[in-house]
């Protein structure tokens, strides 16, 4: 018998009836998806890219900064463009980019590992130092070799996405809205295939995956194309993907990617282990686990060769890194302004804003251990909810959701416990997260969704509004408000997981078989 395709909602065994009420709601559905669509790509493609300059984007800051600016809808207009234009990041990637390629760089970026553990100096006041016409860009006298020549904070995959859309030597703003494409591309297709991995868990999913995603992306801003956490979002949802449908080649080149990149998918490595071991398919295990280890050796082995023991830097830089402005210990160190203006104070360092004060020195342990803490828990939570799913009718899919909750819980748990939580880290969650609000049904859906969507919302009003107004100390009020958004981080990961899958299940499921996922003795080819 031939079984249907994941991909389809329908199949051979289950042909349509002549008149049975399902054929009416089919062509609104598939109206209601290419709106949801067109929705999207609308946003990731046209509008995150139609913001100002980067002069634009500088001079409307100025305005604000000065005050007495005309109070006209064509200057908050003006405004809003250039708060969507956050270009500091694509500064450093077209900076470490140029320099690679042996062209003429900003020199604010290219440094050794000792000059970003210093102060910062401040820029807002005087010349750019992103644009060459006031800050003079240095002129290499042959490529530089990354982590040798200058330290670069991010793992060696991160060349793979930034490298690219400096080839054709556009200046910040080409670069820019080449980069944005490519991460609007990345999450484009990381969207697609959390919607196979829907319809392996839910063949009759609705359009609403997408409609979610697209309104997730508005709530969080621009940021979402701005940095290149596109790539790990890309790389949890391929992964996830060919775990579901028994692909480990396509699990373990998404694995490896993300690790070579941000390093992060690490934390659900163990959920995938529990979820292979569970269901006795060690031999997908055993594929996945050559595949990412051969991705990680084939693009970080070059840079290993070459830079040596300097690209341990990568590692000591992040080991050394005070508490992250918007990370839960630096929420706290901010509130305790409130009764002491002494006990916490911000420092520009590592390139980043940070919070630190003779607290730290507790609050710092406690920031790298609960994130461990936070995935056991859920590890072993895995582990329990697989054993029990695999006791019951329709096994392998419950299993499947399982390892899906509990990998967005992972890495939700990990941005809200951790020392650092910068703003593109809800990224990851974009195209998964809106998946697994959709998985539910009726208030469960809605409240998912209402906790992930406020989080995202909060995270563009800190970063654009409340930090203008309140990051100055900071203020204890902006202390406050992170740690209301991280609550509602590791709020909608205890959401997601209580209860298990098995205990909120729509009214009507559809077994595992009829959804192209094949029980665990199944051949994984």
């Amino acid at each position: 018998m031939t079984l249907p395709s994941p991909e389809r909602s329908d199949g051979p065994e289950h042909p349509p009836p002549a008149d049975d009420g399902h054929r009416g709601p089919r062509p609104a559905r598939t109206a209601t998806a290419r709106w949801a669509w067109a929705a999207w790509l609308v946003l990731t493609f046209g509008l995150w890219n139609s913001c100002a300059s980067h002069a634009g984007a500088r001079w409307s800051e100025g305005q604000l900064a000065r005050g007495g600016y005309p109070l006209t809808p064509a200057f908050a207009l003006a405004a809003l463009r250039g708060a969507g234009t956050d270009d500091g990041d694509i500064s450093r990637y077209l900076a470490y980019s140029n320099a690679t390629l042996g062209r003429p760089y900003q020199p604010r970026y290219v440094r050794p590992l000792e000059g970003w553990t210093g102060p910062e100096p401040e820029h807002a006041a005087g010349a750019d130092p992103d644009d060459p016409r006031e800050t003079p860009p240095r002129h290499p006298g042959r490529p530089l070799v990354p982590y040798r020549d200058f330290s670069v904070e991010y793992p060696p995959g991160f060349f793979l996405v930034a490298l690219p859309p400096a080839l054709p030597g556009f200046g910040l703003d080409g670069y820019r809205l080449v980069f944005s494409c490519l991460m609007a591309l990345l999450l484009t297709a990381g969207l697609l295939s959390a919607i196979r991995t829907g319809r392996a868990l839910r063949p009759e999913l609705p359009p609403e995956p997408v409609w979610e995603a697209a309104l997730l992306a508005l709530l969080l801003g621009t940021i979402a194309v701005r940095r290149f956490d596109a790539i790990v979002a890309l790389s949890l949802c391929v992964f996830l993907e060919g775990c579901l449908r028994r692909k480990p080649v396509l699990s373990g080149l998404a694995l490896g990617v993300g690790l070579v990149t941000k390093i992060v998918p690490v934390l659900v490595v163990p959920l995938a282990v529990i979820h292979w071991g569970a269901l006795r398919r060690w031999r997908e295990l055993a594929i996945a686990a050559l595949v990412s280890s051969g991705v990680v050796l084939v693009v970080g082995g070059p840079f290993l060769l070459l830079a040596g023991d300097r690209l341990l830097d990568l590692l000591r830089y992040h080991s050394a890194r005070p508490l992250e402005v918007e990370s839960t210990g630096a929420a706290l160190l901010t509130i305790g302004r409130f009764f002491d203006p002494g006990s916490a104070w911000r420092v520009a360092a590592y390139g980043f804003d940070n919070v630190v004060g003779p607290a730290d020195r507790f609050l710092l342990p406690l920031a790298a251990l609960a994130p461990l803490v936070a995935t056991a828990i859920i590890a072993a939570w895995s582990a329990v909810r697989t054993r029990a799913a695999l006791r019951g009718p329709d096994a392998p899919r419950l299993a499947s959701e399982v390892l899906v909750r509990g990998a967005c819980a992972t890495l939700a748990a990990s941005m809200a416990l951790g020392k650092v939580f910068s703003a593109q880290y809800l990224t990851w969650l974009l195209p998964i997260g809106a998946l697994v609000c959709a998985l539910d049904v009726s208030r469960r859906r809605r409240n998912a969704f209402l906790l992930l969507g406020a989080a995202m919302l909060l995270t563009q009003l800190d970063q654009h509004v409340f930090y203008g107004l309140l990051g100055d100390g900071p203020q204890p009020l902006f202390g406050v408000l992170i740690l209301l958004r991280n609550g509602l981080v590791m709020a909608w990961a205890v959401w997601i997981l209580v209860p298990p899958p098995g205990a909120r299940e729509p009214a009507r499921s559809t077994p595992m078989i009829s959804a192209g996922l094949r029980s665990p003795s199944a051949s994984p080819f």
